[in-house]
């Protein structure tokens, strides 16, 4: 197997994003932050990593509780955000530049969150967004996911032999750790879905 080689690679822990314009919103939003944004040029790509250990997404954010009629949730939040700072909406603009690719994933102790399904189907994605007329287009399908920290586990053993001594060691303490917080998880009987 030949390792692809990611050019410009950015991984970024709490990155805050630009405030959504507030013309487009009925309601004033803050800065979005997100948990994890890992960036690369070859394709320029973006990913939006949204982390939760014992609890689950927000159901509103702040200053929207749902009440101007959009789902005000924390996943389409994120989408809502991802899909303008990486070039899907039309904008004015004096030059145009093509979008990034864009995704967006769900890390939770275990899969299967109801609002990954139906943020998929661009129908619903789009009649979730304010001015969603704006959107030129939508990356690839399926471009919001989910992963549990076993599909995480099982992706970095499936990929050990591949990896330098250095970066074994790194992935062997992170799948210990995630075995912990599973275990930790289950024990206390903390929020997850099944």
């Amino acid at each position: 197997m030949q390792r692809k080689i990611f050019r410009d690679l950015r991984i970024e822990l709490w990155q805050k994003q630009r405030s959504y314009p507030r013309h487009h919103l009925t309601w004033d939003e803050g800065q979005t932050e997100v948990d994890v944004c890992i960036t690369w040029e070859n394709p320029p790509t973006t990913v939006f990593i949204e982390m939760k250990y014992g609890s689950n997404l927000s159901a509103k954010t702040v200053n929207n509780n749902g009440s101007a009629g959009f789902p005000a949730d924390q996943l389409i939040r994120n989408a809502r955000v991802g899909l303008r700072e990486n070039g899907w909406f039309a904008e004015d603009v004096l030059f145009e530049v093509p979008p990034r690719d864009f995704v967006l994933i769900l890390l939770t102790p275990t899969s299967g969150n109801p609002l990954v399904q139906e943020y998929r189907n661009p129908d619903r994605l789009r009649s979730a967004i304010p001015h969603a007329d704006r959107l030129k287009a939508l990356p690839h399908s399926p471009f919001i996911g989910e992963l549990s920290y076993l599909n995480v586990i099982s992706l970095l053993a499936n990929q050990h032999r591949w990896f330098t001594p250095p970066e074994r060691k790194l992935v062997d303490g992170l799948n210990e750790y995630l075995s912990f917080k599973l275990s930790q998880l289950r024990m206390s009987n903390g929020h997850g879905h099944n």
